[in-house]
C-alpha cells in the first residue's frame, strides 16, 4: 500500500476556485484605487502648499520694502502702490503660455494704528494683503505691520 504525502484529494486539481479569484481581484483593485487617491491628494496638498509659501514671499518682499519707505513717504497718499499683481510661472513654464502659473494679487491699506497711547500718532498700521485662484479655488493670506515714525527707515537714510 502506498502512502501520498500530497494534501489534494486524488484526482482533484490545485488552482483557486472563481469566487476566490473574484475576492483577490476585487482586493487588489480596491488596494490600486485607493493609492491612486492618495497620490493625487498628495500632489494637491503639495501644490497648495507652494502657492501659500509663494503668497508669503510676495508678502514679506512687499513688507521688507515698507520697511525703506520714509514717514513722508508713508503717510502721504500716492506715493505707495496699494495694488499690484503678481505672476508666478512654476519652472518649464513661460508668461507665453496663456493659462499657466498663478497670479497673486496683492493689496496694501496704511492706516492708523488704532492705539489709545500718547504716542499712537507716531505710529501707522500696515496690513499687506495677496488673494489668489487655484484649482481648488480662492486663497486670501494677510500680513499686519506697525510702522514707527523714528523707525529704522531713519537709520537707513540719514546713517545716524
Amino acid at each position: 500500500m502506498q502512502t501520498r504525502i500530497c494534501p489534494f484529494r486524488a484526482g482533484s486539481a490545485g488552482g483557486f476556485t472563481l469566487a476566490e479569484a473574484l475576492i483577490a481581484t476585487a482586493i487588489v483593485g480596491i488596494s490600486f484605487i485607493s493609492l491612486y487617491a492618495g497620490l493625487i491628494q498628495g500632489n494637491k496638498i503639495i501644490a497648495d502648499s507652494q502657492h501659500d509659501m509663494r503668497a508669503t514671499e510676495v508678502m514679506a518682499q512687499q513688507m521688507e520694502t515698507v520697511r525703506l519707505y520714509t514717514w513722508d513717504q508713508l503717510t502721504n497718499s500716492g506715493f505707495i502702490p496699494l495694488n499690484n499683481t503678481i505672476s508666478f510661472y512654476p519652472a518649464g513654464m513661460t508668461n507665453q503660455v496663456q493659462g499657466t502659473g498663478i497670479s497673486y494679487y496683492e493689496a496694501m491699506t496704511v492706516t492708523n494704528s488704532g492705539l489709545t497711547e500718547a504716542y499712537s500718532n507716531d505710529l501707522k498700521e500696515v496690513i499687506v494683503s495677496v488673494l489668489w485662484t487655484n484649482q481648488s479655488g480662492p486663497h486670501q493670506r494677510q500680513m499686519t505691520t506697525l510702522v514707527s515714525h523714528y523707525g529704522i527707515q531713519n537709520y537707513v537714510y540719514t546713517g545716524n
